[in-house]
């Protein structure tokens, strides 16, 4: 992990492992679809990946 003093010695087993999937659209009557285009190609980028990765996490692609 990326606290200092934290050593990871491995993942929770899949048994009791938690696995929750997000989503996200642009609806059509959205007043700011730029803006939301331009967060959802922000959360699909390498830079968002590196980031969720890490936190612990396990992007899905």
């Amino acid at each position: 992990m990326h606290i200092e003093g934290i050593d990871v010695i491995g993942l929770i087993p899949d048994q009791v492992q938690k696995m929750t999937m997000y989503s996200a659209a642009i609806t059509t009557g959205s007043v700011q679809q730029e803006e939301a285009a331009t967060l959802l190609k922000f959360l699909s980028s390498e830079a968002a990946r590196s980031a969720m990765k890490l936190g612990g996490l396990t992007p899905v692609r």
